[in-house]
């Protein structure tokens, strides 16, 4: 019986009047009244006759209760706003509640995009074509392949049944006849399948390097999203959200990178659309497994597009059965943000960082004589060189076995320069054996024009700037060689090694050299710690240029550098004083410094 159709009055006197008919009914029976449940025994449910009549009652009608949807009326309002400091990616929906949600009801987002999101995912005739010609490749070299391989996997499926059947039953007989017969029953049953999927492998990575892949989920997506949009409304990241367990505006506040306006209002943040498998693709799920190796997904999720209009709503779904409320909320495009507020803690402390760079660098133009912690191990290059002129021996330097594009080896690069003009005043030999090409190239270039810059380019011997090999221990065993033919006076081990580290510095060691190393990497210090005279440790390194050189734009840099990490220590400091300071005093006495805690704490 319906109660939603036909006149208000009618809908309350037709059932009431049935109801009332058949609850007169056992009365009109008997003639008498239903005697009264003795006190403290509750009446039967639809016992209405009275005692010792052979008659029983028939039990009243039982009504379903009526399931109606959340009135809509219950959200007063809903907009769909840009997330901030996104990637142009998502939007933000919120509304406002007129009553307080009932038990059991969910929320849900759905968007309706423009048809021209479709144009993203279509194929050109040319890539038809190929994706076409790739796939009927694909399927004459799969042939039955695929089909065999899932026979097998059911033939192992049972073969493992059977041997841990086999296995429980010698629990507790204690007999092992037999179970050696099907454990190999069951690893050649599975030997044959895995033969037979590497089979498949290497013919699908051949449809893929033929470009098949990539345009097959091209085309896919465009199938799944076309058939989504014939619905119109598609649904989202966001389905199914108890209303209790919506997230308010300022649970998202790290958006805005601030506490937000009206910060208790409900708020639902978007970032995909999800497109379910198509039903006619589903018809031939079976056919694309077994011809194709080709498994559909049950749906692929779309993100949002920047600059895409989408038209938004809510959907209001109560108990099971009813039907969900609907809310417009509006249109609204995913956009970039210009600056995202959330780095803003980022911006202040890299600005801050940059003028105390350039400032140190006016003071070092100005002084060039800035105190800088010194260095051991670079104090001790102009003895290293000097021994090595006065016994008539070289000097061995090595760059790292990296390539030029890491900051070890450019820091390697620049000590030489240094390296090589006091080479060049000292009119001692140098050998640079190098592992890379391209740092061969740039070290050539380097100690030719530090010999230039002290005025002695006749004394620069390209021949000792050579390339060995780029074979990690072949060129370890060659520069082993070197130190034990030519026997150098000083080895510089500068830049990023691996396990040659120890070989290297061993070697140099047992030919009485001294040894000055620099690394950066934390692997590798403690050999070159045990075997070296002196050793660049982490930073060191880097700051050797600024030490040898003394040029303001270095200096400053270094000094500046220096100045900003102690006032990161500082900042970090007075953030975990803040911290034990809320914490002790129930956040009132750490909020005053609020915006100095949330600029420390995303770094």
């Amino acid at each position: 019986m319906s109660f939603i159709t036909g006149d208000a009055a009618k809908q309350r006197l037709i059932p009431l009047l049935l109801l009332g008919a058949l609850l007169l009914l056992p009365l009109a029976g008997h003639g008498q009244e239903a005697a009264p449940p003795e006190q403290g025994e509750p009446a039967a449910a639809g016992d209405a006759s009275a005692p010792g009549t052979a008659a029983e009652a028939p039990p009243p009608l039982e009504l379903e209760p009526l399931s109606s949807p959340p009135a809509a009326a219950s959200v007063s309002s809903a907009a769909v706003e840009d997330v901030p400091n996104d990637n142009g990616q998502a939007l933000g929906v919120s509304f406002d509640w007129a009553e307080p949600a009932a038990e059991g009801v969910t929320v849900s987002v759905e968007l309706k995009p423009d048809s021209a999101i479709l144009e993203e995912f279509k194929l050109s005739d040319a890539e038809q074509a190929r994706l076409d010609s790739a796939r009927e490749k694909l399927k004459s070299d799969l042939g039955s392949l695929i089909a065999d391989r899932d026979a097998k996997a059911l033939e192992v499926a049972a073969a493992d049944e059977a041997r841990t059947a086999a296995k429980n039953v010698i629990t507790q007989t204690k007999d092992y006849a037999g179970l050696a017969e099907l454990e190999r029953a069951y690893w050649k049953a599975k030997s044959e399948m895995d033969s037979l999927q590497d089979r498949i492998d290497g013919v699908q990575n051949r449809f893929a390097a033929r470009g098949g892949r990539k345009l097959l989920e091209k085309q896919r997506k465009y199938e799944y999203l076309s058939a989504a949009l014939a619905a119109e409304w598609l649904p989202t990241d966001i389905a199914g959200v108890p209303a209790a367990e919506v997230d308010s505006r300022g649970a998202h506040a790290p958006l805005y990178g601030r506490e937000p306006d009206n910060a208790e209002q409900p708020w639902l943040m978007v970032s995909q659309i999800l497109a379910p498998l198509p039903e006619a693709l589903a018809a031939q799920a079976e056919e694309l497994h077994s011809s194709y190796g080709e498994d559909l997904a049950p749906g692929i999720p779309f993100p949002l597009k920047n600059g895409q209009q989408y038209q938004v709503r809510l959907a209001f779904s109560g108990p099971e059965g009813s039907s969900p409320a609907l809310v417009d909320a509006g249109p609204g495009t995913p956009r970039q943000s210009f600056f995202k507020s959330t780095l803003a803690s980022h911006f202040i402390i890299a600005t801050l960082y940059a003028l105390i760079i350039l400032s140190a660098i006016m003071l070092a133009r100005r002084n060039p004589n800035l105190f800088i912690r010194r260095i051991a191990g670079l104090e001790a290059v102009d003895e290293a060189i000097g021994r090595a002129t006065e016994m008539g021996k070289p000097v061995l330097y090595l760059n790292g076995m990296d390539a030029l594009s890491e900051l070890s080896t450019l820091s390697a690069i620049n000590i030489l320069g240094r390296v090589s003009r006091r080479i060049a005043d000292f009119d001692s030999d140098l050998l640079v054996p190098c592992r890379d090409p391209v740092v061969f190239s740039v070290a050539q270039e380097v100690v030719k024009q530090g010999y230039a810059e002290q005025g002695r380019p006749d004394a620069f011997r390209a021949s000792n700037i050579y390339f060995v090999t780029d074979d990690q221990f072949s060129y370890t065993a060659s520069v082993c060689a070197i130190m034990i033919r030519e026997r150098p006076a000083a080895n510089f081990f500068m830049g990023y090694y691996y396990a040659e580290s120890l070989l290297l510095a061993e070697t140099g060691a047992s030919t009485g050299a001294i040894q000055i190393a620099g690394t950066d990497s934390p692997n590798q210090l403690p050999f070159f710690i045990t075997t070296c005279d002196y050793t660049l440790i982490g930073e060191e390194l880097y700051a050797a240029s600024a030490y040898l050189s003394r040029e303001p734009l270095l200096l400053g840099s270094l000094k500046g550098q220096d100045v900003g990490k102690a006032l990161m220590m500082l900042l970090i400091l007075l953030q975990t004083i803040l911290f034990v300071a809320q914490f002790a005093t129930g956040n009132a006495a750490g909020e005053p410094w609020d915006w100095l805690v949330k600029m420390v704490e995303p770094l």
